[in-house]
């Protein structure tokens, strides 16, 4: 995300911003001067007095650049106030908070967020910048004896989380009659599919769609920006969703309007970041599996690779 007094109606448009809706880099130093929360980076002898970080309570939660009038925004720790951070941020500079050079950061987003943040919260930890996530309309067990997973283990809410992200395992959930996936290490549930474009993985999911009756594909979640890709396959069919680089059978996230990304993402039933503030989630725990049969379908292609290169 950035701040600009600039707003592009062209997102390839790369001319300067003109003098008149820069940033002042002066008004820049003496905001960041002026709270005690930042902190210049001093380690980088061409960023100084241009980049600084904000520390809260010794957690480094996100960094500020300031580049040719416009800031830049880089989050290291998703979260509601964050957000509300970023945008006290921009009305200081009598800007306005941007998702990207067109677009600005929805107001009904920020109205959302606004309502969530005085909610209880039943789990501190949230999923942050999972980049994989796949929902199924169907129970736990069935899901992990279609896939064959391995259970690892059960584990409090805080420390699946962890474990996912350092890829030990994929975290698993049941709630509400949807079971979650989540986490890099689902890419093993699709084999060599994943890398090979948009089309092998939906063709997956379609195949998975013959056993259940909705799944849903999320890839490159951060927080509350819309996905890179999204897929809703129901009753073994492609209902909706759109892929960021686009495929002439499939939409093209890049020809889309924010709203209408968002209108295809309303059809989840809730939000990596919804979970926890559901009552059901206090002392929720969650399990972490293993796909063992990737093993072996990575062992038998090799062989079969091997084999063809004989040839």
């Amino acid at each position: 995300m950035f701040i600009s007094k600039y707003v592009r109606e062209d997102p390839l448009d790369t001319s300067p911003i003109p003098l008149e809706f820069q940033i002042s880099y002066d008004d820049y130093v003496d905001f960041i001067e002026g709270n005690e929360n930042f902190y210049w980076n001093n380690k980088i002898e061409s960023l100084k007095r241009y980049q600084a970080q904000y520390i809260k309570n010794g957690e480094n939660l996100f960094s500020i650049e300031y580049i040719n009038g416009n800031l830049s925004l880089f989050e290291r720790v998703n979260s509601d106030e964050t957000k509300l951070l970023f945008q006290d941020i921009a009305d200081s500079f009598d800007a306005c908070l941007f998702l990207s050079s067109t677009t600005k950061f929805p107001q009904k987003w920020l109205e959302k967020i606004k309502k969530r943040i005085s909610m209880p919260i039943y789990q501190e930890k949230s999923f942050e910048d999972n980049n994989k996530w796949l929902t199924i309309k169907s129970s736990k067990e069935d899901v992990l004896r279609f896939f064959d997973l391995e259970k690892l283990g059960v584990f409090d809410w805080s420390t699946a989380i962890d474990k996912m992200y350092k890829e030990e395992g994929i975290f698993v959930f049941e709630f509400k009659g949807w079971t979650i996936l989540a986490g890099k290490k689902i890419e093993t549930l699709f084999g060599n599919a994943m890398g090979k474009g948009t089309k092998p993985v939906i063709e997956k999911l379609v195949d998975w769609g013959r056993q259940f009756p909705v799944l849903q594909l999320r890839l490159e979640y951060t927080g509350e920006y819309p996905a890179v890709s999204f897929h809703n396959i129901e009753n073994a069919e492609v209902k909706s969703g759109y892929d960021q680089g686009g495929l002439d059978s499939y939409i093209n996230a890049d020809k889309l309007s924010l709203e209408e990304i968002i209108m295809i993402l309303s059809a989840q039933p809730f939000t990596p970041d919804d979970l926890r503030y559901f009552p059901e989630m206090e002392g929720a725990t969650a399990l972490l599996t293993n796909y063992t049969q990737s093993v072996k379908e990575d062992s038998q292609q090799s062989i079969v690779d091997d084999f063809l290169n004989s040839l």
